[in-house]
């Protein structure tokens, strides 16, 4: 029996085959050629939620993405704050300023104030952009451990458990996947250390 490659792996079965059974337990039928066939499908069902929810990888993702995003929303608070006082500052003195002058200061105060939004932008694109990375480095890691776990147990079919209503705990490959994703990627890097 040749087996599907890594595409065929992650087939979600969602109303495809009602009739198919969890068991796997029917024969395939008999070929038209008189040979009887008596080789069963092999399913098995991994929780890919739970696995990007516990893998020591992206725990550490998160927890560097919300450092930089603590980080950096203190220092945009710092930055407010500042223009801020330099707006009442700039109020309290325009009685004593020259209608342009206190207009050019307005506009600097205004252009300041555009260039940190435009600042927050940035970062936020530059964190989300991070963590998409990191994420895409731990399922770049765990599509071969599914695979080499669905060629150990000669699976036909890797299900996500989000498809299935029930499964027998022998077929369910996620503490083994979450397991070898823990020793093979530890951690990953995607925010630089400055």
């Amino acid at each position: 029996m040749v087996r599907a490659g890594l595409a065929g792996l992650l087939i979600l079965l969602l109303g495809l085959a009602p009739g198919l059974s969890l068991r796997a337990q029917e024969a395939t039928p008999a070929p038209s050629g008189g040979e009887a066939a008596s080789a069963s499908m092999v399913i098995i069902v991994i929780d890919l939620q739970r696995i990007l929810r516990e893998a020591l990888a992206v725990q550490g993702l998160q927890e560097q993405v919300g450092t930089a995003r603590e980080a950096f929303q203190a220092e945009i608070r710092q930055r407010e704050e500042e223009l801020r006082q330099r707006d009442q500052e700039l109020a309290r003195e325009r009685p004593t300023l020259a209608p342009e002058v206190y207009a050019e200061r307005r506009q600097a105060l205004a252009e300041e104030l555009t260039s940190l939004q435009q600042t927050v932008q940035e970062r936020r694109k530059q964190l989300d952009q991070a963590m998409a990375e990191g994420m895409r480095q731990v399922q770049a890691a765990l599509l071969p451990i599914i695979q080499s776990l669905a060629e150990e147990r000669t699976a036909d079919i890797v299900l996500s458990k989000t498809s299935v209503v029930l499964v027998r705990p022998e077929l369910e490959i996620t503490d083994a996947a979450l397991e070898r994703l823990n020793a093979v990627l530890p951690a990953v890097t995607v925010m630089p250390s400055n």
